[in-house]
């Protein structure tokens, strides 16, 4: 009996040694998967579950051509490779460190039909960019390349197949980068803005820099008008990239009749031509772009000052009047109107841009003082047609048994609420907006009272 008790002992023992090594071989690969490059799904994992400090959001403006787009792209798709294959990477290393010490020796390799793997899965990432390196320096062939690969990952090797192409393509940019004119250029421009403080900044204080952004939009429009403007936005929290494709193609008219068109719009734009044309009658008459209701009251208008002035013309040919007509009145004459706009034309495109910090305004006097004597009968107005609305919509489609649930459940009463008392007041003024009698709600939930805790004994 002494001997089997200490036989069951050593293997216990056995066993606690066999964990603590699996538990200091977990603890290694966890080790150097902290030491290897941090994927962009396991840095914004990272930030969600709160291991960085959330702070106000952070972005850089950066208005770039096709060759600068071209290497955010690549670079996307070479950081998004790398990250899937570490990520592989550290569970095949994961795996194995669990399933080693049980698994039995591969019959191909006990048969020695199969050389046995000289790489431990805990260094595959870091081999799989030596084999990037020298496939690039040209000391190692595409099929041995792919080979290994396939062998260390199996179908996920696939995606990492072509990362010499990716690599050399990423470089030509570069070259561009650097070597060409226009690139140059944009790269300057974002130095020179970025001390005016048009480059980005914090989120929370965007408008404050529009006019400099637009102003650097517009400087790099003007470098990259043979070519595609692209806006790119960095942000700093989340690790995310946003690039627009900007519309700055300017449609050229050749013909002669679409100038000669174009000339007479701006011709009578900058005269203030009050003359309208048969065309745009017509146009307007399709799409008006006055509110119904304005044009009415124009309209009641004009026809009241006509109804006048023949009255009074009336009066004033009868040679027994002798009372004269009082001068007419302007319709403008009870608005205050400036306008200071100004505006430039492209001749290219005719298109017509506004000039900064030039307005226009207008104000019709005493309409604040009109409005709040009509806002009375207006609110009714539209509420007596609203509430018609809901009572005929509630007779097709809401039951007696419905409306008084609906009541109850208003009231706080019910299956399924908590407990609660409901107050209704309906004494609210018909002086004030809205003008009309309205319900309100105020809700006291009560307390719950805890069950005792039981002691144990």
């Amino acid at each position: 009996m002494e001997a089997e008790d200490s036989d069951t002992k050593d293997v216990k023992s056995n066993d606690k040694d066999k964990e603590r090594g699996k538990d200091n071989e977990k603890t290694n690969c966890d080790t150097k998967k902290t030491n290897g490059p941090i994927s962009l799904a396991q840095r914004r994992q990272s930030a969600m579950n709160g291991n960085v400090q959330p702070l106000d959001d952070y972005y850089n403006l950066f208005f770039v051509n096709n060759n600068w787009y071209l290497f955010f792209r690549l670079h996307q798709l070479l950081c998004e490779r790398l990250g899937k294959i570490y990520v592989e990477a550290c569970l095949i290393a994961d795996e194995e460190t669990k399933c080693k010490l049980e698994r039995k020796e591969s019959t191909a390799v006990a048969l020695r039909l199969k050389a046995p793997t000289e790489v431990p899965p805990e260094d595959f990432y870091p081999h799989f960019l030596e084999m990037v390196k020298n496939l690039l320096d040209g000391n190692m062939e595409a099929n041995q390349y792919e080979d290994t690969l396939r062998e260390m990952f199996g179908i996920h090797a696939y995606n990492t197949f072509t990362m010499d192409k990716l690599v050399q393509n990423l470089v030509r940019q570069l070259q561009h980068i650097a070597g060409d004119d226009i690139c140059v250029q944009t790269t300057d421009a974002f130095l020179d803005e970025k001390k005016n403080g048009a480059t980005g900044g914090p989120v929370a204080t965007m408008l404050q820099r529009a006019n400099a952004e637009a102003a650097y939009q517009k400087r790099v429009e003007q470098i990259l008008m043979d070519e595609n403007c692209f806006r790119a936005m960095i942000f700093k929290n989340g690790f995310r990239m946003t690039v627009d494709l900007l519309d700055t193609e300017t449609e050229n008219s050749d013909e002669p009749v679409e100038v000669e068109k174009w000339s007479e719009y701006v011709e009578k734009y900058i005269n203030n031509d009050e003359v309208m044309s048969e065309e745009l009658r017509e146009q307007l008459a399709r799409k008006p772009v006055f509110l119904q209701r304005n044009i009415r009251q124009w309209h009641a208008c004009n026809k009241n000052q006509q109804n006048k002035e023949t009255e009074a013309s009336t009066e004033n040919a009868d040679p027994s009047s002798a009372t004269s007509s009082p001068p007419r009145k302007s319709l403008n004459e009870d608005m205050d109107i400036i306008d200071n706009t100004e505006c430039k034309f492209n001749v290219n495109s005719f298109k017509m841009v506004y000039v900064v910090n030039s307005e226009s305004y207008l104000y019709k006097r005493l309409a604040l003082r009109k409005a709040k004597e009509s806002h009375r009968k207006v609110s009714l107005k539209f509420h007596s047609n609203f509430s018609a609305y809901v009572d005929r919509w509630r007779a097709k489609n809401v039951t007696s048994e419905m409306d008084e649930a609906c009541a109850k459940w208003l009231m706080g009463k019910g299956d399924g609420l908590k407990a609660c008392e409901t107050t209704r007041h309906d004494d609210n003024s018909l002086e004030k907006a809205p003008f009309y009698p309205y319900n309100k709600y105020s809700v006291e939930y009560f307390e719950e009272p805890t069950p005792p805790v039981e002691e144990s004994q």
